[in-house]
């Protein structure tokens, strides 16, 4: 599917769930609806969330809680509709910045934005993953 510029909140949220549940709920995140969902905005997000201590244990390297206490981790998925790509932070990180912080080469592709969420998601997928197991070491 193509990105649009009519794309509701909820069906960018739909699409990310159906392209990273899987991998992240098995790593701990699990999906938090934005409402509204029928809201049309410029960049839809979609957020998943960990539990802290969990986060923090099955993620060392990741791991930034220095005694403050912190609810849950957030890592945010947004689509930027003027352009189609889809960027994701972890904690307000970038996924990129944490790759390079933890060793792992810069993601190949196109250097084009691609317009289909579907690829740009499973690119995402496979990315966190890395970033995810790579954290897992300390």
């Amino acid at each position: 599917m193509c990105y649009h510029k009519g794309m509701r909140r909820a069906d960018f949220e739909n699409l990310t769930s159906l392209a990273l549940d899987e991998q992240l709920n098995a790593r701990g995140f699990h999906l938090v609806p934005q409402p509204p969902g029928d809201f049309v905005d410029d960049r839809p997000a979609v957020l998943y969330e960990a539990d802290p201590d969990d986060f923090g244990v099955r993620y060392p390297a990741l791991d930034r809680r220095v005694g403050a206490i912190t609810p849950c981790v957030d890592l945010w998925f947004h689509l930027d509709k003027a352009t189609g790509k889809i960027t994701s932070e972890l904690d307000g990180s970038p996924l990129d910045d944490l790759a390079g912080r933890l060793g792992l080469p810069a993601q190949v592709g196109p250097a084009d934005v691609s317009h289909d969420i579907e690829h740009q998601l499973s690119r995402l997928a496979s990315r966190i993953v890395a970033v995810l197991d790579m954290a897992t070491k300390k």
